[in-house]
């Protein structure tokens, strides 16, 4: 079996294991599909990566030398070929344009958008591969500069996890800390659990902000552009955050960020 191979029977069996785990309701085979289409991509431009100077190339820089080479509409073509999304090669970068500014309706943006989240998925790995563990307090992916809502807790380290290029950068270390706000104080930061202890939702009284938690490291084990989708079973404990969020619930919090009363509700909801 190739490395390929190996790789998506991984990223299946992952799927399967944990969307089952956490009661969430996948459509595997689709996924398992786009993960192939984005893994040949991801490869291609690994290896044209590989052959040029990391130093200067964010990417934007690379999206626009693989715009310059023609890899950039043939990739949009295939994967609409693939999906059933097809698009013109002189329409392929425009699709791309439109989706970028929101316009995910028309012909060929589903394509253009996976075809975006493979090049900065591989921009993210040969990035991570020569650089490391970026450590920044941000809610926003220090690669690509999207949003995340996704946190892993790792041994004593509490990292972010991209939701578009699966870059993960560390936000801190032994106390959780508020990517939004940077509050780090554990009488006005927690995380209401599941009973448990898989996942949570994590709860910032300072500026309002809200964000998922993967806290079972089995779970942060599953590929990383899958954690996203399985912290999504998190939200479940929404309403308990909610109702339970009084400044009373905070000041009963450990010095990990539990809120004392409020995860007691939290587990009843699970």
């Amino acid at each position: 079996m190739s490395d390929e191979a190996e790789e998506l029977k991984a990223f299946e069996q992952a799927l399967r294991r944990y969307s089952t785990l956490l009661g969430l309701r996948i459509n595997v085979e689709l996924a398992k599909s786009v993960e192939a289409v984005q893994a040949k991509i991801m490869k291609d431009v690994e290896a044209f990566l590989s052959s040029v100077d990391l130093g200067s190339l964010d990417l934007s820089n690379l999206l626009a030398r693989l715009s310059d080479s023609g890899r950039l509409s043939n990739y949009i073509v295939e994967v609409g070929r693939a999906l059933k999304d097809e698009v013109s090669p002189d329409k392929a970068e425009e699709s791309l344009t439109k989706a970028l500014e929101g316009d995910v309706n028309s012909r060929g943006s589903r394509s253009a958008l996976l075809v975006f989240q493979a090049v900065a998925r591989a921009y993210a790995s040969h990035y991570e591969r020569k650089n490391g563990t970026v450590e920044e307090v941000t809610a926003y992916c220090p690669l690509c500069g999207s949003e995340s809502r996704t946190m892993v807790r790792v041994g004593e380290e509490y990292l972010l996890v991209c939701h578009l290029c699966g870059y993960a950068w560390r936000v801190s270390r032994k106390t959780l800390v508020c990517p939004f706000c940077g509050n780090s104080n554990p009488f006005s930061i927690g995380i209401f659990m599941d009973k448990d202890g898989r996942l949570g939702l994590a709860y910032c009284q300072e500026c309002g902000s809200s964000w998922r938690v993967v806290l079972d490291e089995r779970v942060a084990s599953a590929p990383r552009i899958l954690l996203p989708l399985l912290a999504l079973a998190a939200e479940r404990l929404r309403g308990a955050l909610l109702g339970g969020a009084s400044g009373e619930e905070l000041h009963e919090g450990s010095s990990e960020g539990q809120l004392g009363g409020g995860n007691d509700e939290a587990q009843g909801q699970q």
